[in-house]
């Protein structure tokens, strides 16, 4: 081996380090900026969609009990919504949700999507994202308007908040179909 060669080979081991390190800084200021995000949104459900006690932010696991919804915390407290009547729907099973839906008193829609960790993020609950509903007029002479979904938590390439207009079907707390259409009357 010459001595080039050898501090050819020390500058790639170098560069590759630097490398490394790059990526490592790089994915835990995107976790800092998704946990930042996920306490943000749990700060949104604790001032519209209060619990009976505690925070949002505490809470490990949400099932549905009967017609409500249940937060359950870490030591074992079970509490529902301060007002019951705000959870309207879910998808998937009760005791392990996919979505629960959110109704506030202008009748604005939230969804709680629920799934697995994801890698290195502290979220207690399992939250993946959190959508508000928003409408745009379409006509007022017809009063329709188009739903979109505004996502807290997940974004676009530059960053950017993700929102689209889809179909949406749950369970009623009831057991009835609940759909939510693109397009709504007012």
């Amino acid at each position: 081996m010459t001595i080039s060669t050898a501090s050819n080979n020390q500058n790639i081991q170098a560069e590759s380090q630097f490398d490394a390190t790059s990526v490592l800084a790089a994915e835990k200021t995107n976790a800092q900026r998704v946990t930042e995000k996920q306490q943000r949104a749990k700060e949104i459900l604790d001032a519209s969609f209060p619990l009976e006690s505690g925070s949002h932010k505490d809470v490990v696991n949400y099932m549905v009990y009967y017609c409500n919804l249940v937060a359950c915390f870490a030591d074992g407290k079970l509490v529902g919504l301060e007002n019951p009547s705000q959870f309207v729907a879910l998808s998937g099973h009760k005791r392990e949700p996919e979505t629960i839906l959110l109704k506030d008193a202008q009748g604005c829609h939230l969804e709680i999507s629920l799934g697995t960790h994801m890698g290195g993020i502290d979220n207690l609950a399992n939250i993946k994202d959190i959508q508000l509903e928003s409408r745009t007029s379409l006509c007022m002479e017809t009063q329709s308007s188009h739903r979109y979904w505004i996502s807290l938590l997940e974004t676009g390439a530059k960053g950017d908040p993700i929102a689209h207009s889809v179909d949406k079907e749950y369970t009623s707390r009831s057991g009835d179909d609940y759909s939510l259409t693109r397009i709504c009357k007012n």
